[in-house]
């Protein structure tokens, strides 16, 4: 998606830990600071670039998600909000064998519960899901990070328009996830656009 521009919120979170040593929190998604900025920094950016923007971020509590969701609401920030799924044996696995971020590993194992008992609100609330777990990771990674070798596809390819198919498996009860509704402001408009990513498979 060359109008496309990749987003970070981690990186919020990473100077609220900078700059709030002094506090304790366990997760700097608990603090209602990164809940604000986050919308904040991604509505600056789009403003400023005029693109789209993709965000690839876990969001396993539901109500730290709909605060994002009104925040986001507020700058009048569409997001197009994709979970990527994968049973928690599949993703425990490829957790394991992932050698290039070995420091998050133990992190992420021991959030695997969590995702599994936010995998109903997350894919409930999705505009599409896309079932990894018989795809390579390399096939599901959904954009490149410059200089990044683990991700080499270029571009969100479930990212599709509103009467595009999404090209991804359909889920396991056989229906399309894709559901962008006919309202939706194509990809070539001129508003900016939030793709919020839930990469279960990190």
């Amino acid at each position: 998606m060359p109008s496309a521009r990749l987003f970070d919120p981690e990186m919020v979170g990473y100077l609220l830990m900078e700059y709030l040593k002094d506090h304790d929190f366990y997760d700097f998604q608990e603090l209602p600071a990164w809940r604000t900025l986050v919308p904040a920094v991604t509505n600056e950016i789009a403003r400023f670039t005029g693109q789209h923007l993709i965000a690839t971020q876990a969001v396993l509590n539901e109500s730290y998600w709909k605060e994002l969701q009104q925040g986001f609401k507020q700058h009048s920030l569409e997001v197009f909000h994709v979970v990527l799924d994968v049973d928690t044996e599949v993703l425990a696995r490829r957790i394991k064998g992932d050698e290039l971020e070995q420091a998050a590993r133990q992190w992420r194992l021991d959030h695997i519960r969590d995702y599994a008992a936010a995998r109903p609100w997350m894919v409930a609330c999705a505009d599409l899901v896309v079932d990894s777990k018989s795809l390579p990771v390399a096939d599901v990674c959904p954009l490149r990070r410059p200089g990044h070798p683990s991700a080499p596809c270029a571009s969100v390819k479930c990212a599709c328009g509103p009467s595009d198919g999404c090209g991804y498996p359909a889920r396991a009860h056989g229906s399309c996830a894709h559901r962008a509704s006919a309202g939706r402001t194509p990809l070539g408009a001129a508003l900016p656009r939030l793709f919020g990513v839930h990469p279960a498979w990190r």
